[in-house]
């Protein structure tokens, strides 16, 4: 795993997260190294069944124009 660039795997990570967060309102409530799998190829996928949220449609659009306001200063 040497060989990995690992910039590349943080960000697809954050991006991951990010996503699961705004679009599907989705929380991974635990997100640490013991949770991350990394293929040879850097196919990630994020596990844990036991800490994760659903946010409702108010917290998802509050969390969305957070968000939108981050991006856009």
């Amino acid at each position: 795993y040497k060989s990995l660039d690992k910039k590349k795997i943080d960000r697809s990570i954050f991006k991951q997260a990010l996503k699961q967060l705004a679009i599907t309102g989705k929380i991974h409530a635990d997100l640490h190294p013991g949770n991350i799998f990394i293929a040879p190829n850097t196919d990630i996928t994020m596990i844990d069944l036991g800490m994760n949220l659903d946010l409702d449609e108010a917290q998802l659009r509050a969390v969305q124009k957070l968000l939108f306001a981050l991006a856009t200063g």
